[in-house]
């Protein structure tokens, strides 16, 4: 309970503290944290990031493009000024790996954080972690250096490559792990609704 409310009072009363959260709203006891600027959703942020999402819905790329099912739930979530995509998947099955994972990371503005850590989140997490073996988790995500960016590549048109401050903002994904496909439905339906 103190872990909570030192949260609580940190994350309402920083603007230099970041945190790197994973659990807290099931245990109330784990977190991290990193000293360092936060950097929210603003509206050129917004309007950068829409340029991309917009070039993002013409590609057609089987890796890259987005997954069957996602264009009208992103479209709808990336018309929230407090909220915008970065990545996500749709899992249609197991991957390579044998994993069935589907995701949604965005960014946000500075004025649903805590609407986000206290209510979007914890729901996801209480509802998608069941004993039939689902994992749901998220995780916060500091301003980094883009880990994709190469620097003399060719340009392909797409700030996840081709910026190497794309992620230079504050982000959250969250992570569902199933092996049944309605499970995955009815995630994506909960995004779309909460967002």
């Amino acid at each position: 309970m103190i872990a909570k409310n030192l949260l609580k009072l940190l994350l309402t009363r920083s603007n230099i503290l970041t945190e790197i959260i994973q659990g807290l709203s099931l245990s109330g006891s784990l977190f991290y944290c990193t000293y360092m600027k936060n950097n929210y959703l603003n509206k050129s942020k917004k309007e950068y990031y829409m340029n991309d999402f917009n070039f993002l819905l013409k590609l057609k790329d089987d890796f890259w493009g987005l997954d069957k099912g996602l264009k009208k739930i992103l479209t709808h979530i990336n018309c929230n000024e407090n909220i915008q995509t970065l990545y996500s998947k749709f899992s249609q099955g197991k991957d390579a790996n044998g994993n069935q994972l589907s995701y949604l990371e965005f960014c946000y503005t500075s004025k649903i954080e805590l609407e986000l850590f206290r209510n979007t989140i914890p729901f996801f997490i209480n509802k998608y972690n069941t004993n039939s073996g689902d994992k749901c988790y998220y995780l916060f995500n500091k301003p980094i250096k883009n880990e994709n960016y190469i620097k003399h590549a060719i340009k392909t048109g797409l700030a996840c490559l081709d910026d190497e401050n794309y992620f230079l903002i504050n982000n959250i994904g969250i992570y569902l792990n199933s092996n049944n496909i309605k499970t995955h439905k009815l995630f994506w339906k909960d995004i779309e609704l909460s967002f």
